[in-house]
């Protein structure tokens, strides 16, 4: 259940995701960016460097879930962009239906935020940086044989038996 404290530690949002998941919490999605404002990191390279900390960890420190998610969003959000060039005929009739499609939700999306609506345009290359990001903690965290969080060193070793214990 939900009863007792989380730990502070390096996957104390997960663990609080597993917790309402056990208990039967429904989750949904939601553009509050009117009613809430959260500075996430106060720059990109602040931002790449942070999640080096749960790259791993949201998939269970499996590195085939994380490279099939990775294709999976390359395939799904960059390949229609590139598509339009590589293609022809009908192929590329899809690839523009995509594109128009994955822009129109941006557009829809952006709309209900704080950011600007053109950024829409830009998926392609957020996904980029996303995947780019991805393989990075991964090198880096098996280069290292673990990550610093908080100023503390966290071993691989610990970190996959922390993932196993739910």
């Amino acid at each position: 259940g939900l009863a007792g404290p989380i730990r502070p530690e390096q996957r104390d949002d997960l663990r609080l995701g597993q917790r309402l998941g056990r208990c039967g919490a429904r989750q949904a999605f939601a553009v509050v960016a009117t009613l809430l404002q959260v500075e996430w990191y106060a720059s990109l390279p602040e931002a790449v460097r942070g999640l080096e900390k749960n790259t791993l960890a949201a998939v269970d420190f499996s590195l085939s879930t994380l490279m099939a998610g990775s294709l999976g969003q390359l395939t799904f959000t960059v390949w229609p962009f590139v598509g339009l060039y590589a293609m022809s005929g009908g192929t590329r009739i899809l690839n523009l239906l995509a594109v128009v499609l994955m822009i129109a939700v941006q557009i829809y999306l952006l709309r209900r935020s704080s950011m600007r609506v053109w950024t829409a345009v830009a998926l392609p290359l957020g996904t980029l940086l996303v995947v780019y990001t991805y393989a990075r903690a991964a090198i880096l965290t098996y280069a290292r044989d673990g990550i610093r969080w908080r100023g503390t060193f966290y071993s691989l070793e610990k970190l996959r038996g922390s993932s196993r214990k739910g």
